[in-house]
């Protein structure tokens, strides 16, 4: 199973609020690139030293400008956001 960070975008009703909200995760893929799920908890960087640190940082940019964010409904995958659209700044 692989991995990458992108981003979640939690539809509507989030913790009281009623607009949508970015989050940053770990997504897990099949073998056939399908996300399967993501961390519970947003990504949180931490390390033994600040070069782990700024290089996990790194690593999780990279791939939130690369990747189109996830639209995401409860638990449920809604769908890829459109990577042209204003989901999208890569």
């Amino acid at each position: 199973m692989t991995w990458n960070y992108r981003i979640l975008i939690y539809t509507g009703d989030v913790n009281g609020g009623s607009s949508d909200q970015y989050r940053l995760h770990e997504v897990y893929y099949d073998s056939d690139g399908t996300p399967q799920g993501w961390t519970a908890d947003p990504a949180d960087f931490g390390g033994e030293t600040v070069h782990e640190v700024i290089s996990a940082l790194r690593h999780a940019i990279d791939d939130a400008l690369t990747l189109p964010p996830l639209r995401i409904d409860g638990n449920d995958l809604v769908k890829m956001a459109n990577p042209d659209g204003p989901d999208f700044a890569g």
